[in-house]
């Protein structure tokens, strides 16, 4: 498992409320039955995913292939 590190972040409300709205859905969810759904988990797949999107934005809008995992 990678190094985890503690990352203060400022997020307005409505992004901590939607983060909130998604835990009993993602608890009830065949696909993301990946153990205990939180807050925390919840923002940490966010944060993920939103970082793939754009580096595979930026890959596509430069021509290049998009980074390895964890490079």
């Amino acid at each position: 498992m990678a190094e985890e590190i503690v990352v203060s972040l400022r997020l307005p409300a409505v992004l901590r409320d939607a983060a909130d709205a998604l835990v009993p859905q993602l608890q009830a969810s065949r696909e993301y039955a990946w153990g205990s759904w939180s807050r925390s988990s919840v923002l940490r797949l966010a944060v993920s995913k939103g970082l793939a999107a754009i580096e595979a934005e930026l890959a596509e809008l430069s021509g290049d292939l998009p980074p390895e995992p964890g490079s």
